[in-house]
């Protein structure tokens, strides 16, 4: 497994993984970006080599809420079930 992050700005990271498993003879590579527009917010993405597209938008609503929406979708099979979609609420 080789990972690697960089930070491109204060506001934009983006990343990669690579992962071979030689008992399985498995390859996979996933490449996801983050973006933070302000201190309230917070925008991910990640799509693999299996075609799963993975999104996730954060936001702080209050010292004391946080709202995510979040997706996960299977590009090979679009017309298919099996995607994957949440509302999350936070109170800390």
């Amino acid at each position: 497994e080789f990972r690697l992050s960089h930070g491109v700005s204060e506001k934009v990271q983006v990343g990669a993984l690579v992962d071979y498993r030689i008992k399985s003879n498995h390859q996979s590579l996933a490449i996801s970006a983050r973006w933070r527009p302000d201190k309230h917010t917070v925008v991910k993405g990640k799509v693999d080599s299996d075609a799963i597209f993975s999104a996730s938008f954060r936001q702080r609503l209050s010292k004391f809420l946080q709202l995510t929406f979040c997706a996960e979708v299977d590009g090979k099979e679009m017309g298919a079930e099996g995607h994957k979609f949440g509302i999350g609420l936070e109170f800390e």
